[in-house]
């Protein structure tokens, strides 16, 4: 991709930012985030990613210097802190810019996984969690192999292509893709702004008629509703606002709906089936990293949503 799909995610803390009108979180379960909120998955998926990183951290060694790629917010090593306080932890990630690092935790931005800023035999341990998935197999495992020391343990959980979260925020991306671009809604409100110039024009019904064609076209997917609402919105305050107002408040709707459209298509392309995680821990095992078998991680009562691929460097 040309650009960072999380720039302006982790810019904004990682809250919020791929807010159409409402709402454009993550998971809710921490690590990379998948854009519109799944509201089981803090429920169903947390519990289990606590006990693989609380169990990862005890058999770590006492001061492991461990690396975490694609850190966002340091989700993976607040875990590991809270288990093992001296754990020396980085997490590094592409985004530009990341949140505050937690405390005793070293964040590094822009910093791509496939170069890493650190030398040789730098790290104990290594880990990541829905990030490695989204970058080259070949050159994280010559980075990684080259800057872990021998023996190092490693631990990816990475997106299962048939989770629920996937197929959730396959559904959003549509839903948003038709609000933003196939209506022609975000066109014709331009359009409109640019002609109250001229003369001081209502906003036609059309627009809110359009909140309901949303709502029916996409009964579960409410963001769709929610960027036409936000389309009316920026008209109705325009009557009395000059119309590059408007026309701003509209450009910042649609941007920020292409950066969510543009994270949840990078999920879509990482998400893992089982010939793909295959090739990935076989590239992983040509630069001397070797996983077991990858295990599957299902959601408590639920279906798989990860993959975990456990080893270490040779």
């Amino acid at each position: 991709m040309s650009r960072n799909p999380w720039a302006a995610y982790w810019a904004k803390g990682g809250e919020g930012a791929g807010g159409t009108a409402g709402s454009g979180g993550r998971p809710g379960s921490g690590g990379r985030p998948g854009s519109g909120c799944l509201p089981q998955a803090e429920a169903t998926i947390a519990p289990v990613l606590e006990l693989v990183w609380r169990d990862f951290a005890a058999a770590l060694k006492p001061k492991a210097r461990v690396i975490d790629l694609a850190t966002g917010d340091g989700a993976v090593l607040r875990r590991l802190k809270a288990a093992r306080p001296r754990l020396e932890l980085t997490g590094v990630d592409s985004a530009p810019a990341l949140p505050p690092a937690p405390a005793g935790i070293r964040l590094k931005a822009g910093v791509a996984m496939e170069q890493l800023p650190y030398g040789d035999g730098a790290f104990d341990a290594a880990t990541s969690q829905f990030g490695v998935e989204y970058g080259a197999p070949e050159g994280i495992a010559g980075e990684l192999a080259r800057v872990l020391k021998v023996g190092a343990m490693v631990r990816f959980v990475v997106h299962h292509k048939a989770s629920q979260v996937v197929a959730h925020n396959a559904a959003r991306r549509r839903a948003l893709a038709w609000a933003a671009a196939e209506s022609g809604l975000i066109d014709k409100a331009r359009r409109l702004a640019q002609a109250r110039a001229a003369a001081a024009l209502p906003t036609p019904a059309a627009f809110r008629d359009a909140i309901g064609e949303a709502k029916r076209r996409f009964p579960d997917q409410p963001v769709a509703a929610e960027f036409a609402a936000g389309i009316v919105q920026a008209l109705d305050l325009g009557r009395v606002r000059p119309p590059r107002e408007t026309i701003a408040r509209l450009d910042l709707l649609s941007a920020r709906a292409a950066d969510e459209i543009g994270r949840i298509a990078a999920l879509e392309a990482a998400a893992c089936d089982a010939a793909r995680i295959g090739a990935m821990a076989a590239a992983f095992a040509g630069r001397g990293i070797g996983f077991g078998a990858p295990a599957v991680l299902e959601e408590q009562g639920g279906g798989p949503f990860a993959w975990l691929l456990a080893g270490s460097r040779g």
